[in-house]
């Protein structure tokens, strides 16, 4: 069910999702904007337009919400919500809450590990 808002917000019947996953990954933005293109690189240099994400892990360290997301294909990435965005995420962002972002910065200290970072105007849907 949690998948299922998200897939609606971008008009994919939610039974499609539990059905055939790869009819998903070819519509917007699951197709264009999603963590396997991001750690082989392709949003270096560009932000990620829209990708939709479930929230795994969740802290709160000095000024920032340090998390762990996953994609629709199962792959996970680190995040970090900047303070800005504290007021509007801190009653609504749970473990297993699925959020619509936009305009997303992906950057990586290596190339093992990519993380992406979040401000507020970054914030679609919750």
């Amino acid at each position: 069910e949690r998948w299922a808002k998200a897939l609606m917000y971008f008009g994919v019947e939610p039974e499609v999702y539990y059905g055939e996953k790869e009819k998903v990954m070819k519509v917007y933005p699951f197709s264009d904007f999603n963590f396997v293109k991001a750690k082989k690189g392709e949003y270096n240099k560009k932000k990620m337009a829209q990708v939709v994400l479930e929230l795994c892990k969740f802290e709160v360290i000095n000024d920032t919400y340090n998390v762990e997301c996953k994609d629709i294909t199962g792959q996970t990435m680190q995040g970090i919500f900047h303070l800005n965005c504290k007021d509007k995420i801190k009653k609504k962002l749970k473990k297993g809450s699925v959020i619509v972002l936009k305009n997303v910065s992906v950057f990586t200290i290596n190339q093992l590990t990519y993380y992406f970072i979040v401000v507020e105007q970054c914030i679609e849907k919750i």
